[in-house]
């Protein structure tokens, strides 16, 4: 794992944490990320037990920090569309499987990061079917429905495809 971006990494998820937290508009929604935090711990024990995505598991303290922090990023990313005024809430832009493509190219495709957060973002679009999934821009509960659905499965998919562990040979 890339050691420089894991530890951007942790120091981001710590700065927007702390952000957050003393942020008048950020702070009003800490209750709400840890509620999506907890689901996004709970896919991935729920994953555990099954034994699935035993190969993206972390090895060591100095993995699972950067692991937990991307899985936390991945369960908060969608709100952003309130942070940065997206538009509306639940914006299909920030509840679709684009965070994921974007964090996977930011951290270079690394496996035990890429996977958490696509655990994370998950475990988010999940929560928004169980209790909301009323997005901006798409009319219809169908509609928003389908449209979690979709990009759940894609997100799952997405970061067990893109956090593959790739070997480079070298064909001469």
């Amino acid at each position: 794992m890339t050691a420089s971006r894991s530890l951007g990494l942790v120091g981001f998820t710590l700065l927007a944490v702390l952000l957050s937290e003393f942020l008048p508009r950020l702070a009003a929604f800490s209750t709400d990320r840890l509620i999506h935090a907890g689901v996004a711990g709970v896919f991935w024990l729920v994953l555990g037990l099954f034994g699935w995505g035993a190969v993206y598991r972390p090895r060591g303290l100095g993995e699972w920090i950067p692991a937990l922090c991307a899985l936390y990023l991945g369960s908060w990313v969608p709100d952003w569309d309130l942070v940065f005024g997206i538009g509306f809430h639940r914006n299909p832009l920030s509840h679709s499987v684009l965070p994921l493509l974007l964090f996977a190219w930011a951290v270079g495709f690394q496996p035990r990061l890429v996977f958490p957060f696509a655990l994370g973002l998950a475990s988010h679009l999940f929560w928004d079917i169980v209790f909301f999934g009323n997005l901006t821009w798409i009319s219809g509960r169908r509609a928003d429905l389908a449209w979690l659905w979709v990009n759940l499965g894609l997100a799952l998919v997405g970061g067990a495809v893109l956090g593959r562990e790739r070997r480079w040979e070298s064909r001469i």
